[in-house]
């Protein structure tokens, strides 16, 4: 095999849940991982060559050492002693700076893909410790292309992992007010005394089963739908909050930010038509997808 196609679907956090502050100087989280259709496209192709390449004529990522996607090589080639080189091609869909985890992703598809390609022999369980070392939510990423659920419960950092299917048909819309949000700026600024829980599964008609393993596991979870960062940010960022607002006013499911942000999701039934001032959001970024 001479080259290797793979997609890196973007990720929202459902709920995202701050707990405290850990000895290295992250936070411990619980978060619910829920990924969805958005995603970016690479391609591995092996270059007969100890190089690695980056193609790709996204402006905002870099092509040099500094890719998340060339660290994961590097890792993968320092544990298995494979040494050969490939040409990445990246096809950005998924906004730089967003919350919706398109740099995580694709690290992780390459840590999946390079591994398939050059045939390394790591195991499962090493490449997801591999991940972990790359990111916080490189691990969510790579055990979905691992095939090990579309959803997972996080804890820790976020890289601890309970992962399962849950199947949503509903329609989700994400808008991305290109404004990006430093995630170290959100930790350092989150106000836990100011947030309070306000949604939980049962308040909400998001497809559910009495014998699915999420549903049974929210009801004693009630920050599954809400999220800590947003009583900071919207204080920072008016643009944020009155989107937030506006998305709001059309009566959704569920509407959030994603993760720190500056992405807010909103989640309408599978048969919803959504009006044209909702998909034609002026200068903002918008896209309407599914869950996977």
């Amino acid at each position: 095999m001479e080259e290797l196609k793979i997609k890196c679907h973007a990720k929202i956090n459902l709920g995202l849940h701050i707990l405290d502050k850990r000895p290295d100087g992250y936070h411990n989280i619980e978060t619910t991982f829920k990924m969805i259709g958005l995603h970016d496209e690479l391609t591995l192709k092996r270059n007969n060559s100890a190089d690695i390449k980056i193609i790709s004529a996204a402006k905002n990522i870099p092509l040099d050492d500094n890719n998340i996607c060339v660290k994961a090589i590097r890792l993968i080639q320092r544990e298995s002693g494979c040494a050969d080189g490939v040409d990445i091609f990246i096809t950005k869909h998924i906004p730089v700076g967003a919350g919706l985890g398109g740099g995580s992703s694709d690290g992780a598809g390459v840590l999946v893909a390079y591994n398939r390609l050059l045939q390394t022999g790591l195991s499962e369980n090493r490449l997801m410790k591999l991940a972990a070392q790359l990111g916080s939510d490189v691990p969510f990423f790579t055990g979905f292309l691992l095939g090990y659920g579309n959803t997972a419960y996080g804890q820790g950092r976020g890289e601890i992992l309970e992962y399962f299917q849950w199947p949503l048909e509903e329609k989700v819309l994400i808008v991305y007010p290109n404004i990006e949000i430093s995630t170290a700026w959100a930790y350092q600024n989150f106000r836990k005394h100011e947030f309070s829980y306000k949604n939980d599964i049962k308040s909400l008609n998001l497809t559910k089963n009495e014998k699915n393993i999420i549903y049974k596991a929210t009801i004693k979870r009630p920050m599954f739908f809400d999220n800590m960062f947003e009583t900071l940010v919207f204080s920072e960022y008016e643009e944020i909050k009155s989107l937030y607002e506006y998305l709001n006013s059309f009566s959704p499911i569920l509407v959030h930010m994603s993760g720190s942000g500056s992405t807010v999701f909103a989640v309408f039934p599978k048969d919803t038509v959504l009006k044209e001032e909702l998909v034609a959001l002026k200068d903002y970024y918008v896209a309407v997808t599914r869950f996977e």
